[in-house]
């Protein structure tokens, strides 16, 4: 009828359309279901009624009239005193440290067998026919990187005990609460359970408003969804699993102050550690490795080492390559180029959020050039890195990092031994310093770039130099002058040639001093000297006779002629020495050619890369020169023998270029066709006398 305003119940006589019933009152009503946890149908008393539109009620029924009720009792009951979820007695439990809310407050972590202590997953909700947690939210499994990013949970506080925060509804029959005067209030949202390799902030939770939990690895996972993260509003859980792998790649020995760099050639360690499980058919992958580089692991299992594959499995990748609690492989890296590097790990998991993480590590792989066996020569003419210098001379040692990619403020120079013997000249950093001699006897320099790893056998580049005694060694000069008036050699040549060749003797401490006279000989033989063979002088031979025109000057006789014909006429050559009597050199002769000439005076001998089947091949290497020479293994990458022979050595012996550019005495022998010593008499293919240490004369005399 139109005056019939609305149905409703009620419990007094003023009818009201609604009915607010607390949790209280339903303890109060039903004392026996509200002490059992679980959904209870019980018969609610009411007066049913109808409120008409003059603001009057007319009821209708008796007292005993009752509506069905859901009554849904969560673990504890009690209306919340001394709920285990709401109102923890004071105290921590020991196998649950904060900030887990622990279930059961037990007092023997090692024996307790409660299902809160046997599982973090549990959550102690009331489950259902299936089985299912009620009240209980499954999250998606989540990967987590040890100290990488965190993981965030979104949280909000629960509208009521028993009631869901996504929804309000009842966690147990799923019907949704009328919110009255006498509901509960909103409950927190706090954490509930977090195991010990995960951390989560705030502690605090969220009381009044929505917010998140920030959930981040700490440790690595025992196995694959060991680790429970889950936060509680009243009897409302969300939970998830969590997998946190502890991955992490470092260069050994790589510096703490600075990025690292590697130098190209050399072989590093890559300690790659992967803690992560070996179940849940997870997978590591690598990249980074194959990039104009090498890259070998160990085998722990057999001892040797393989190829670093793209991916493994990570149950057989733990099983053969790491060890030790920390999971650590040892990788065999070579750069092959320089540049900029990056060598990534990662582990992905099958059903997790994100498919994989990852770590990785940026270095430089630079190609630094410390040669101390080279050609190139300083303002003065002087060759650089010398394994020798005369007491107070001025000498110039460098590194060289092609395409600027080090600045010169990273390299620094340290004298590690003879620090008496010799000081910096105008500061110790750069790639190329100023070292002037104050005392004889030897010394060694050491070039730190700064960040640059060093990993055994190899070490800092450095240089073994020695301060000498000066010598000035009289020259006497002979010209071969032909009847016709043809003169071989003039006086300006003949000063130019000393000049030059004191640049390179300097090495040596070696000064040739002329006073500028010339002797002339006056027998047309002379000017055209015709060797005999094998170059063996002979007493009283044309040769011998020319060598004999002087004697007795205390230094060295120098003797010009036109051409120096070998024994069948086919060929000429530059100079030719005589120990003890004297050289003759030709109208080709230079500078380089009467250097070369005085050291063999000195007892050093000559170096080829090849004669008859004898041949010089493969690439310098510590096995091929003095550890003084190899000063750490600077040198460009592929560096052949016989070009390092060729171009380098003032000793080579043969004119196969048409100009000579070696100008450099090493401080050891070399690997190279010759003699061992000026007595052997057969040529060999292994170390030759052509280095300072071979020296039988301080200084040269005829």
């Amino acid at each position: 009828p139109k005056s019939v305003a609305a149905f409703g119940f009620g419990t007094a006589p003023g009818l009201s359309p609604a009915l607010s019933v607390s949790e209280r009152d339903l303890a109060q009503e039903f004392p026996g279901p509200a002490g059992t946890p679980g959904m209870h149908t019980v018969d609610f008393p009411v007066k049913l009624g109808v409120v008409l539109t003059n603001n009057t009620a007319k009821m209708l029924g008796g007292d005993t009239d009752t509506v069905p009720a859901h009554l849904c009792v969560f673990a504890g009951g009690g209306g919340g005193e001394g709920d285990p979820f709401n109102d923890p007695p004071p105290g921590r439990c020991p196998c649950c440290p904060e900030p887990n809310n622990c279930l059961c407050r037990c007092a023997s972590p090692g024996a307790c067998a409660c299902p809160a202590c046997l599982d973090p997953y549990h959550t102690g909700a009331p489950t259902n026919s299936a089985g299912q947690a009620a009240g209980t939210v499954d999250r998606p499994r989540r990967l987590l990187l040890a100290g990488g990013a965190p993981d965030t949970v979104a949280a909000a506080p629960a509208p009521g005990r028993g009631l869901s925060p996504l929804d309000g509804a009842c966690m147990l029959c799923g019907c949704t609460q009328t919110v009255a005067g006498g509901s509960s209030p909103p409950v927190p949202a706090v954490i509930f359970r977090c195991t010990p390799n995960l951390s989560a902030a705030p502690l605090e939770g969220f009381a009044a408003t929505s917010g998140a939990f920030t959930v981040t690895g700490t440790a690595p996972s025992a196995s694959a969804g060991a680790d429970v993260f889950t936060w509680q509003a009243g009897r409302f859980f969300s939970r998830g699993r969590y997998t946190v792998a502890g991955l992490g790649v470092c260069l050994s020995n790589a510096p703490a102050d600075a990025p690292p760099r590697v130098q190209a050639g050399h072989t590093n360690i890559l300690s790659v550690t992967t803690r992560v499980p070996a179940d849940g058919g997870g997978t590591l992958t690598f990249s980074g490795h194959t990039e104009a580089a090498s890259a070998r692991v160990r085998n722990r299992q057999t001892g040797q080492y393989e190829p670093l594959q793209d991916s493994y499995a990570a149950s057989e990748w733990l099983a053969k390559y790491t060890a030790g609690t920390d999971r650590t492989a040892e990788v065999r890296y070579a750069a092959a180029l320089t540049g900029q590097r990056l060598f990534t790990v990662a582990y992905g998991l099958p059903g997790a959020l994100p498919g994989s993480v990852s770590t990785n590590l940026a270095f430089e792989a630079v190609g630094a050039r410390a040669e101390a066996v080279n050609a190139a020569t300083d303002a003065d003419g002087h060759v650089y890195n010398t394994s020798g210098m005369p007491l107070g001379g001025t000498a110039r040692f460098r590194v060289e990092v092609p395409g600027g990619a080090v600045p010169g403020a990273d390299i620094t120079w340290t004298i590690k031994e003879g620090a008496g013997r010799v000081a910096f000249a105008g500061g110790n950093t750069g790639p190329e310093v100023a070292v002037t001699a104050t005392s004889t006897g030897a010394f060694r320099l050491e070039a730190d770039i700064k960040g640059l790893v060093i990993t055994p056998p190899h070490v800092r580049p450095f240089f073994v130099g020695e301060v000498l005694q000066p010598k000035t060694v009289p020259v006497a000069v002979w010209v071969a002058r032909h009847s016709a008036g043809y003169t071989p050699a003039t006086p300006s040549r003949i000063a130019g040639m000393i000049a030059d060749a004191n640049k390179i003797l300097w090495q040596a401490a070696i000064t040739l001093a002329w006073n500028g006279t010339i002797s002339y000989t006056n027998r047309d033989d002379w000017y055209a000297l015709n060797l005999p063979p094998d170059n063996v002088v002979t007493y009283g031979s044309t040769v011998w006779q020319l060598l004999n025109c002087t004697n007795g000057t205390g230094g060295v006789e120098l003797y010009f002629v036109n051409n120096i014909i070998d024994a069948g006429g086919g060929h000429t050559t530059r100079g030719i020495n005589v120990r003890g009597l004297g050289a003759v050199f030709s109208h080709r002769a230079v500078g380089h050619t009467l250097a070369h000439e005085v050291m063999h005076e000195c007892g050093l001998v000559d170096i080829y890369n090849y004669d008859g089947d004898l041949s010089v091949s493969g690439e310098v290497g510590p096995g091929r020169l003095s550890s003084a020479d190899w000063g750490g293994g600077y040198y460009p990458p592929g560096l052949q023998q016989d070009d390092f022979n060729r171009e380098r050595l003032l000793m080579y012996g043969r004119d196969e270029s048409g100009m000579l550019t070696g100008i450099n005495i090493p401080r050891g022998s070399v690997y190279g066709v010759g003699l061992g010593s000026p007595a052997q008499t057969n040529l060999m293919l292994g170390p030759v006398s052509v280095g300072r240490d071979s020296m039988e004369a301080g200084e040269p005399v005829h």
